[in-house]
């Protein structure tokens, strides 16, 4: 069945990018590990895929899509994500090229140089305080850049963070609003009930409240999960009574004031977590 919605291995779009595996499916795009046969060179091509809502036409790639808006949305973010990338920042993935073909747009950026964080973490366990601070601050300014260009990434959990050499971090996978608007849009699923997604993801009416206070709830989560090497409760059962316990409480050495924002940042409610990136670490 999921072979059914992908490009399969040999597709070759834009007559240089040659599919190589499917290596991520998220709600409302599939991200491929490609080739660009020009160079030689691994790249990472997304494509604007709303599961549910838009139908791979057999095997020759191409797609019928429901609504024009949403491949407007993600044409107009994926030029500013290129726009962003030439100003040149090496803790967020570089978005270089985009085009329409099969009747979607696609977004062309270079492949992770590193490991996901969150193999990392399985490999050599939890990270220290101190660690988790070197590398996390290290995302805060590009946060702020898409933040500001009206995008969000959505998805921030230590997959979808690449440590690369000399302990630096840096984003990839990232959603886009297009992404959102749409999910929201036609009532598609927002969050999984496996995965700690922010609470509002969980909520009627997702498309007026998912703001920057969204990836503010995802960033102390993956934090938590690097200090702690579990998540926190899930929101889920948070908003159904349950509490998140503290990282001290766990066992885990940490000072006050990184508990005190981590804690403030997973609040369920969204006027009592910090509203945007630069409140979040300046309490760290």
């Amino acid at each position: 069945m999921y072979i059914m919605y992908v490009l399969l291995k040999g597709y070759l779009l834009k007559g240089k990018y040659w599919i190589r595996e499917t290596v991520g499916w998220e709600a409302a795009g599939i991200n491929y590990e490609a080739m660009d046969v020009r160079w030689n060179q691994r790249v990472m091509i997304r494509e604007f895929f709303l599961n549910g809502f838009i139908k791979r036409l057999g095997e020759l790639g191409a797609i019928m899509i429901r609504s024009e808006k949403g491949k407007e949305d993600f044409l107009r973010e994926s030029r500013i994500l290129i726009s962003l990338s030439w100003h040149g920042n090496s803790h967020m993935a570089d978005a270089f090229d985009y085009f329409e073909e099969n009747h979607t747009v696609y977004l062309v950026m270079k492949y992770p140089d590193g490991i996901p964080l969150d193999w990392y973490l399985k490999q050599y366990g939890t990270l220290s305080e101190g660690e988790i601070l070197h590398l996390f601050y290290q995302v805060a300014e590009p946060l702020q850049r898409i933040h500001h260009n009206g995008i969000l990434h959505k998805a921030i959990r230590p997959s979808h963070l690449i440590l690369k050499k000399g302990m630096e971090l840096s984003l990839t996978n990232i959603q886009m609003t297009a992404d959102i608007k749409k999910e929201a849009e036609y009532g598609y699923p927002m969050a999984s009930i496996s995965y700690p997604y922010p609470p509002e993801e969980y909520m009627d009416r997702i498309n007026d409240i998912c703001c920057p206070w969204t990836d503010v709830y995802s960033l102390p989560m993956s934090m938590y999960k690097c200090l702690t090497g579990i998540y926190p409760e899930h929101p889920v059962n948070v908003l159904c009574g349950s509490r998140v316990k503290t990282p001290s409480e766990l066992g885990i050495n940490v000072s006050h004031q990184m508990e005190e924002a981590i804690m403030r940042g997973l609040n369920s409610n969204i006027k009592d977590r910090f509203q945007n990136i630069y409140d979040f670490y300046g309490s760290l």
